[in-house]
């Protein structure tokens, strides 16, 4: 935008379930605070898009639940 300002566009992918709205104002604030404390740029709009939602398939058996074994220490 110029040598101070800064605007950003962002795409996400959401997990299936997540509140969208909330996702993309979390989202957004957050960037806004990162970009003004790590880069030093005003910031002076964030565009967040929402582009796909991912749903997850479905769990290979014995996979959840299980404990996994403990590593034997090394000597």
């Amino acid at each position: 935008m110029g040598d101070t300002q800064v605007a950003v566009d962002i795409d996400l992918v959401a997990l299936y379930g997540t509140p969208l709205q909330a996702l993309a104002n979390q989202v957004r604030a957050a960037v806004y605070s990162a970009v003004e404390e790590l880069v030093g740029l005003q910031v002076i709009e964030v565009n967040v898009e929402i582009n796909d939602v991912f749903v997850p398939g479905p769990a290979k058996p014995g996979t959840q639940g299980e404990p996994r074994p403990a590593r034997e220490a090394t000597q």
